[in-house]
């Protein structure tokens, strides 16, 4: 669903599952504690993202808005390309994740 956003390089905040909470009655959705979590790490994730776009530490150039966003330990992803690297890096095993710019993901590699 993202990637036309990430086709016309748009940053997209992420977050780290489906975004989306469970219940069918009222106050039953707050039960739902992993689907709560991603919520507010999208929520996070999203007000670093606007603000740094406001702000106009990041605005406009792509590499200095992912350049932060690593900084801060927050995944995001502005063009195709980083795409692709999120989905090679997350389909390979690993003991520990980590955060890297798509520059030194291709380093790696």
């Amino acid at each position: 669903m993202n990637m036309p956003f990430e086709m016309l390089n748009c940053p997209v905040a992420t977050s780290q599952y489906w975004n989306v909470v469970f219940g069918r009655d009222e106050g039953e959705c707050g039960k739902d504690t992993e689907g709560m979590q991603t919520m507010r790490t999208l929520g996070r994730n999203m007000a670093w993202l606007l603000k740094n776009l406001k702000s106009g530490e990041a605005s406009g150039d792509s590499v200095k808005m992912r350049s932060a966003a690593v900084a801060a330990g927050i995944p995001v992803t502005t063009t195709l390309a980083g795409f692709a690297a999120a989905v090679a890096g997350l389909s390979q095993p690993h003991d520990e994740c980590s955060v890297y710019s798509l520059q030194e993901y291709q380093h790696k590699a």
